[in-house]
């Protein structure tokens, strides 16, 4: 698509007020690199996107990317032709309505003469898409995921040229030019060949916005990375360009101690260690994701979740921090898991080989190879049973959840331990875990479906002593949920006040005794 006159204005000014700044801030314009996500509840209609824009404006740099989903429910309305397809049932409707939230949206951002190349462009796609969609009622697959990437496509289309217009110069990169991973199961990234390839295809002085949610494999192919995977897209864009910081726009202000939705009395968690996170993520908080985290392990990006909707309340950072944030305790739990139980699975019949290779495989949410029992999701039933089936042992599928207490090395803390099972203790669990090498885990495997009641009361009982934050200088002490309400700073740092102020419950008094 041609780019718009105004594109190329823009491209001088810029150039122009990057001759003006002084060498330190030029250095920083062309070296220091942040990534910023915007999520589909981020870019649902046009007000959101108009947030969204005014977010770029204020925090981002030409030298910045950008990546987006598809806008709203864009995706699942894909998912939702998909399904109609393939059962033979009409997509002429469904199909419609979606040509027309698209037309919508780009005529609430963009004036006419700016509109009209996306306009021209979505109906060539809508062309292609039913053609696929056709295909695929004839039981024809090779598009299947050609099909699922058009949300993205346009999000970033759309997003590129309403920042063209009104903030700066930009343009849009589609991630299957360049993102390459293995295959669509274990989305492996090729960092060398993707990262080649994406510096072919920068251009200076101008804003990228690329596609979340889709990659290409080694023939080519589209790939996606699977439900959520903008998140991931972002942070393997981090990594290929050794970025600063990520930033996760969403529709929720940062990472809580349990499921705001679910626990009205969690916290927010304001510094999360990396190794803490990737566990929450891959235990079940709907914020985070396990694969999310993957590309920062080997570098010094942190990574921050605040929400476009209230961009001035801080939200939640993710990296290396010290003692105060490792303190921190969370309650997570996921539903609708099956344990696997065979005397195959045992230590004494496994291999360490064999072990480690189910691991890689399935890589279940727990396991306990002594006692020969292995955690796993429900569509994972039927590739453990084969993997099983050349063991002539019998395996039992038994329906069971889990629910988990995630802290920083929290199997080695005694007291969490006691207070959890002491939580636990009317639920009977099957099986108490830790589940990883760094013990950032203990994880109950229970009989029934986790209820609000017992997340809550499970969070109430863990968590309860965590609120109690203890700071000090020479004599002086900051404590509390338990203290009174009288604060007495002395000789105290104003801004170690604000800190311990911040990281206790925003409802709790907090008492400062002593002088320096």
């Amino acid at each position: 698509m041609t780019q718009i006159n105004v594109a190329e204005l823009l491209v001088d000014q810029a150039s122009e007020q990057e001759q003006q700044l002084n060498p330190i801030q030029n250095k920083l314009l062309k070296h220091a690199v942040n990534v910023h996500k915007f999520g589909g509840s981020s870019l649902a209609n046009t007000a959101c996107i108009e947030r969204a824009v005014n977010i770029i404006r204020q925090h981002c740099q030409l030298s910045d990317i950008v990546v987006v989903s598809a806008n709203g429910k864009t995706t699942d309305n894909l998912f939702a032709l998909v399904a109609l397809a393939q059962n033979n049932n009409s997509t002429e409707q469904a199909l419609l309505l979606l040509h027309e939230q698209q037309q919508a949206l780009i005529n609430s951002l963009l004036k006419a003469q700016y509109a009209q190349p996306l306009l021209q462009q979505l109906a060539l796609d809508i062309k292609q898409l039913s053609t696929w969609l056709v295909e695929l009622s004839q039981g024809l697959i090779a598009h299947y995921n050609d099909i699922l990437a058009f949300g993205e496509l346009w999000s970033a289309r759309l997003l590129s040229q309403v920042l063209n217009c009104y903030v700066c110069p930009s343009y849009l990169l589609d991630a299957r030019n360049f993102l390459q991973i293995n295959n669509d199961i274990d989305y492996v990234v090729d960092e060398k060949t993707s990262a080649a390839q994406y510096q072919l295809l920068q251009q200076a002085h101008k804003l990228v916005v690329v596609t979340g949610y889709i990659a290409k494999d080694i023939t080519g192919k589209t790939c996606t990375l699977g439900r959520n995977g903008s998140d991931y897209s972002a942070t393997i864009m981090a990594a290929l360009n050794q970025a600063s910081n990520v930033t996760l726009w969403t529709d929720v202000d940062g990472i809580y101690s349990a499921d705001p939705r679910i626990v009205p009395n969690s916290r927010k968690l304001h510094r999360l260690p990396n190794e803490v996170a990737k566990e929450l993520g891959r235990l079940g908080n709907p914020v985070l994701h396990a694969k999310t985290l993957t590309p920062l392990a080997t570098h010094k990006t942190h990574l921050h979740v605040a929400s476009s909707f209230t961009p001035q309340t801080s939200g939640s950072e993710i990296g290396e921090f010290g003692a105060i944030a490792k303190q921190e305790l969370s309650v997570t739990y996921l539903n609708d898991l099956l344990l696997v139980t065979s005397i195959s699975l045992t230590s004494t019949r496994l291999t360490s080989e064999q072990g480690e290779q189910g691991k890689i495989l399935f890589n279940p949410l727990c396991s306990d190879f002594k006692q020969g029992f292995i955690v796993i999701e429900q569509p994972q039933q039927q590739a453990v049973s084969q993997w099983l089936a050349s063991k002539n042992e019998q395996v039992v599928f038994t329906p069971v959840a889990i629910i988990a207490t995630v802290g920083y090395q929290v199997a080695q803390r005694g007291d969490v331990k006691a207070r959890f099972k002491r939580a636990l203790k009317s639920t009977a669990p099957l099986h108490f875990v830790s589940s990883t090498n760094q013990q950032h885990s203990i994880i109950a495997i229970v009989n029934d479906n986790c209820t609000s009641e017992l997340i809550n009361n499970v969070h109430h009982d863990v968590t309860k002593e965590a609120k109690k934050i203890g700071a000090g200088l020479g004599d002086i002490v900051i404590r509390g949920p338990d203290a009174g309400r009288d604060v007495t700073a002395g000789g105290l740092h104003s801004d170690l006040v604000s800190i311990c102020q911040q990281l206790a419950n925003k409802t709790t008094p907090v008492k400062i005794k002593g002088t320096i």
